[in-house]
């Protein structure tokens, strides 16, 4: 399931056009916000979630993938299998979701030397006082 996060390209980007040819605008889901080696295809980039893909969708990306790369439909459609449409991190913009945001403040805060927990305190107390 997505969470929420999406990677966006500017519509100056070379790939806009192809994005939205495939995807019908220029942002799409993404299973998380972590960038990964994808290989010497796509180099850094981001997982974006297969599952979203409709029919129509899925059937331009294999035809795109297969021109653009040369990949064999077969070898396309099984990569797919695995739930991941690789992005390109290049010129893409991400989106993070709420919880993904949460979890990165609250391990900043966990692994911050200087971070002293009657601050954490201080800060709980605040936040209490202003829901009033």
């Amino acid at each position: 399931m997505t969470c929420g996060c999406t990677a966006s390209i500017g519509e100056k980007d070379s790939r806009a056009e192809l994005w939205i040819y495939i995807f019908g605008n220029r942002s799409f889901p993404l299973l998380g916000p972590l960038s990964y080696n994808m290989g010497d295809i796509v180099g850094i980039g981001y997982k974006g979630d297969a599952k979203a893909l409709n029919s129509e969708q899925r059937e331009r990306l294999i035809e795109k993938m297969t021109e653009k790369f040369n990949i064999k439909r077969a070898d396309v459609e099984e990569h797919l299998k695995d739930g991941v449409v690789p992005i390109k991190a290049e010129g893409v913009t991400l989106s993070i979701c709420r919880a993904h945001f949460m979890m990165a403040v609250l391990d900043s805060r966990e692994n911050d030397s200087d971070w002293d927990e009657s601050e954490r305190d201080e800060d709980q107390n605040e936040d209490e006082e202003s829901l009033f």
